[in-house]
């Protein structure tokens, strides 16, 4: 099923449920199908066709929204972009994805190195415009393979730049209702979303939303802080996707008053796995409420979710995989190593995406032909294990991996240990990099000499960080994670005094 296909038949059963709520504006089904056709109309005005990038630099909204869908209605390719993107990442996205538009919020200046003359460009307001001088009469439009692709999304590369990686309407569809069959959502449901859609993990409420009629509830970062349950509140929020930091803001603001909060139904984590802390304290304030812990890559969206019933047993694992998954893990040879065992995770499935846009080279590492029946995988890099009953333990990615005093070590562990230690609210590793030694970053109101003492009981000693430190405040990625590389800098100019 393509992407406006969902939403057409959402709108054609419930036409006056609303669809999308925002703090200035709220549409319908019928409504925003009415809209998306005017703007897809637009867009085929202005010369874009099947396979065209339109690059959308816009805050979550419900043009956002509209643009997503008149995208699939004429089979351009849709490319969501943190509205606050640097302008050398930009540059590398425009020039990466050749789109045929670019709409922003406001009127950007590139430099002359960036191929603009290929590119029109336009604000949100030239959206807004353009969506009442076009009738969008016909609901017929293009037919084609679910196959094909629907949008990039840019991740972090390796190489310092993002990377796209290319998602089909048939990944979507696969994801969308897979995921489905776990959480359940319901048609009276409002998703609290205040992650941005160039985050997959906020683009896909929007997707899960129009698979039962919910609403998607369209919140910003500002909204996060000491508002979070004015928010959550206000709009009646059922169902909230959160990292670590929206949890943080939650049971801070809302110990003060709980009743606030009684519309909240379920909470799911991906991304950043949340301290066992941040769930306990959850589950105190909120007794009802089911928390679910997912995990998963931009390259095949989901690969597992925990079942609530599960966690008392459970607790350290990601969960098994979606139905429809097969997940391995394998040695450095691809073998099939025993249950317990920590290796690469290996995953096949519908949801595995066609690769890298423009990287054929990184698309061939990571996706490979692979098992008995020969079948496509992606071969993740993350370190996992999976025990006998089939639930998944994740270790770390690659990067989290490191060798300290000739052992191998997890930032993932360290980090767990130390959210485990009450008092502690965030904690970050970052790995030791050429003769800098590892450092534990966290937030607490105990001492460091506290800490170390604390946490020494919960690790082997060669797994002990370097260094501890204590901050306040992490800095934040665009997309809510806490944000490494800034807080490894920041280290760099205070290592003087560790």
């Amino acid at each position: 099923m393509l992407i406006h296909q969902r939403l057409d038949r959402t709108a054609e059963r419930i036409p006056d449920k609303s669809a999308v709520i925002s703090r200035t504006e709220s549409i319908s089904y019928y409504e925003l199908q009415r809209y998306s056709l005017r703007l897809a109309e637009w867009l085929a005005l202005q010369g874009v066709c099947r396979g065209d990038r339109i690059v959308l630099q816009l805050p979550s909204s419900v043009p956002l929204v509209g643009l997503i869908v008149a995208a699939s209605r004429i089979g351009a390719i849709f490319v969501p972009v943190h509205e606050e993107t640097k302008q050398g990442n930009l540059e590398h996205i425009l020039m990466d994805a050749e789109p045929k538009i670019w709409i922003t919020a406001n009127t950007q200046t590139l430099e002359p190195s960036v191929p603009l003359q290929s590119i029109k460009s336009y604000t949100i307001q030239d959206i807004r415009e353009a969506a009442t001088q076009c009738a969008g009469d016909e609901l017929t439009g293009e037919t084609y393979a679910g196959s094909l692709p629907a949008c990039l999304i840019y991740t972090s590369g390796s190489t310092g730049k993002p990377k796209a990686i290319v998602s089909t309407h048939d990944n979507i569809a696969f994801s969308t209702d897979a995921i489905q069959q776990c959480l359940q959502y319901r048609e009276n449901d409002v998703i609290g979303n205040f992650l941005p859609l160039s985050f997959d993990y906020g683009l896909y409420q929007v997707f899960l939303a129009f698979n039962v009629g919910a609403a998607v509830a369209l919140g910003s970062p500002a909204d996060t802080g000491p508002y979070i349950v004015q928010r959550l509140s206000a709009w009646k929020v059922t169902c909230l996707p959160a990292l670590p930091n929206l949890f943080h803001s939650l049971l801070t603001m809302g110990r003060r008053d709980a009743s606030s909060l009684s519309a909240l139904r379920m909470i799911t984590n991906t991304g950043a796995r949340l301290p066992d802390s941040y769930i306990m304290g959850m589950k105190q304030m909120l007794p009802d409420c089911l928390i679910y812990v997912m995990y998963g890559l931009t390259e095949c969206k989901r690969v597992s979710i925990l079942d609530p019933a599960d966690y008392s047993r459970k607790s350290k694992s990601v969960g098994k995989p979606l139905p429809g998954t097969a997940c391995y893990i394998v040695d450095e040879q691809h073998s099939i190593v025993p249950f317990g065992t920590v290796g690469q995770l290996v995953v096949k499935g519908p949801h595995v995406t066609p690769g890298y846009w423009n990287s054929p080279d990184q698309t061939d590492r990571s996706f490979r032909m692979w098992g008995t029946e020969g079948e496509r995988c992606l071969f993740t890099g993350d370190q996992c294990s999976m025990d006998e009953e089939g639930y998944l333990y994740f270790h770390g990615r690659n990067d989290d991996i490191y060798k300290q005093n000739g052992f191998r070590v997890s930032a993932i562990e360290v980090e767990q240990a130390a959210g485990s230690i009450p008092g502690v609210t965030r904690t970050a590793l970052i790995p030791p990099e050429g003769e800098e030694k590892a450092t534990l970053i966290l937030s607490s109101t105990l001492t460091v000499a506290d800490i170390r003492e604390r946490l020494s009981d919960l690790l082997e000693g060669y797994k002990m960080p370097e260094h501890i430190v204590l901050l306040e405040q992490f800095p934040i990625t665009g997309n809510g994670k806490y944000d490494k590389k800034k807080l490894r800098d920041w280290i760099e100019g205070v290592k003087h005094g560790l």
